[in-house]
C-alpha cells in the first residue's frame, strides 16, 4: 500500500523510515525529533516548526533525552494547514525515479 500511493504523510516514526525504505514520496512531520534523521531517504521530505526548540528529543552530541514536561509546542505550532500546503508542493512536482533521486537539500 505505501509503494502505491502517490504520497504517504506520518509523524516522525517508524512509518516514516519504512516508507524512506521502500523509496516511497514521503512527508515526515517532524517536532520533538529533527529533520536529519530522515536525510539519507531521498525520498522523504519534512515538514517541522519554526520554533526554536525543535528537535530537542534527539541530538547527535547527547542521544534521545525525555519528553518535554511542557508537552510539545512545536508540534501543536505545526498546523494541517501547513503539512497540507507542503503535501500539494510535493504532488505538484514531478517524482524521479528512486535510483536518480537527486540529493535531499
Amino acid at each position: 500500500m505505501i509503494e502505491a500511493a502517490d504520497l504517504t504523510i506520518g509523524n516522525d516514526s517508524g512509518f516514516c523510515h519504512l516508507a524512506g525504505v521502500l523509496q516511497a514520496r514521503t512527508l515526515a512531520i517532524c517536532g520533538p525529533t529533527a529533520r536529519n534523521l530522515f536525510a539519507w531517504y531521498r525520498t522523504v521530505e519534512t515538514v517541522e516548526p519554526y520554533l526554536q526548540c525543535r528537535g530537542c528529543y534527539w541530538r547527535s552530541d547527547r542521544g534521545y533525552r525525555r519528553a518535554c514536561s511542557v508537552g510539545c509546542e512545536a508540534l501543536a505550532e505545526t498546523t494541517a494547514a501547513r503539512v497540507m500546503d507542503a503535501a500539494r508542493l510535493m504532488l505538484d512536482r514531478d517524482f524521479p525515479a528512486a535510483e536518480t533521486a537527486g540529493p535531499r537539500i
